[in-house]
């Protein structure tokens, strides 16, 4: 079973590659696929999922 499928899927959706939420949330892509293996608490959930958002309103901005 794959852990926190929905920020993987949010990202998928969205076009946000895995590297540039970590990125964003100051963390190495190493440390950021390791956390992604379990389940992340409610809390970094919406952490991750507001990068996911933040991500995308700096990609409008520059369109």
């Amino acid at each position: 079973m794959r852990c926190n499928i929905e920020v993987r899927s949010e990202a998928c959706r969205l076009g946000v590659p895995l590297w540039a939420i970590a990125e964003k949330l100051g963390m190495s892509e190493s440390t950021w696929h390791r956390r992604l293996r379990r389940e992340l608490s409610a809390e970094d959930t919406e952490k991750a999922l507001g990068a996911i958002r933040a991500i995308v309103d700096e990609r409008r901005e520059l369109q």
